[in-house]
């Protein structure tokens, strides 16, 4: 039994939220995002925890951080939601967390749970960058 894991659960779910959130409103300051960012920021991070809650709550590895939840959380709601009126500004936003990551890594303390996290969600905005591309209106 996990005596505190629902309460770590819960914290480690809020901290990547607040991310989501954050970036979410930094988007609508640009006039790119009206909805509410806290809803779907908690709907997104949720979603993808609710999903495999395995690999975010330390039963099988170290918990994530918070970063690299919020990542892999963007990504894997794109994936999902390939549709999502507001997937373009979940992609912004993906690019500026990897962006963090990338330029301030050494800061946090990754581990191999945090790179593998990354390297999703690298992999999935490459798909979406390559269809991209590949639209004979858009791209190459």
């Amino acid at each position: 039994m996990r005596l505190f894991g629902g309460m770590k659960d819960t914290m480690k779910k809020s901290e990547a939220a607040v991310i989501v959130q954050n970036l979410l409103e930094i988007q609508g300051k640009r006039g790119l995002f009206n909805g509410n960012a806290g809803d779907l920021a908690n709907t997104i991070v949720g979603a993808t925890w609710d999903e495999k809650p395995h690999l975010f709550n330390g039963t099988r590895a170290e918990r994530p951080h918070k970063l690299s939840l919020a990542a892999i959380s963007l990504a894997h709601f794109c994936r999902t939601h390939p549709t999502d009126s507001q997937r373009d500004v979940l992609l912004m936003s993906l690019g500026m967390v990897l962006e963090e990551a990338l330029h301030n890594g050494r800061k946090y303390g990754f581990t191999q749970v945090d790179s593998g996290f990354f390297n999703g969600a690298v992999a999935i905005l490459s798909t979406f960058n390559d269809q991209l591309n590949s639209d004979p209106e858009i791209g190459a």
